[in-house]
């Protein structure tokens, strides 16, 4: 594999852009391109930022024979993560205030009166909610835990 090829398979790993690649290196987007593309080779000072930011040595990244280990998935990015915990934190604090709630007043949540028609009241809605994001963050946790593997 050349180092052409390396590069464009390194980055796609990653989950990376030209565009991310490049602003992570402090080089342009047609820098990421022509060294992809194989006109050129970066600087020595560029090479190894682009072996560190892509956890390969320069050894594999400029012999030719020697491989690279592919991974399995692209990691989560950061972002990912803080929603992923953010919705948990919802989570909690809206069962949380459901349990307040619920206990504080022992009569319960009404959602229908005598009349057969359904009522929300601030309880119904809070429940509502919270289940709302006690979901969310279930789906955020099992799409977490499936990327990691």
């Amino acid at each position: 594999m050349t180092f052409a090829e390396k590069i464009y398979t390194l980055r796609k790993q990653k989950g990376l852009s030209q565009e991310q690649l490049a602003d992570a290196l402090g080089v342009s987007r047609q820098a990421i391109s022509k060294w992809e593309s194989g006109v050129c080779l970066p600087e020595t000072e560029k090479l190894a930022l682009l072996s560190n930011y892509l956890n390969v040595s320069i050894d594999q990244l400029l012999k030719d024979d020697m491989p690279i280990e592919k991974s399995e998935a692209p990691r989560t990015s950061t972002k990912a993560k803080l929603v992923s915990i953010l919705f948990f934190i919802a989570s909690a604090v809206c069962i949380v205030i459901l349990a307040i709630c619920l206990s504080a007043t022992g009569d319960g949540i009404h959602g229908i009166d005598g009349s057969s028609v359904i009522v929300f009241n601030e309880k119904a809605l809070l429940l509502m909610l919270a289940n709302a994001f006690f979901i969310a963050g279930i789906i955020f946790l099992i799409k977490h835990v499936l990327r990691s593997k």
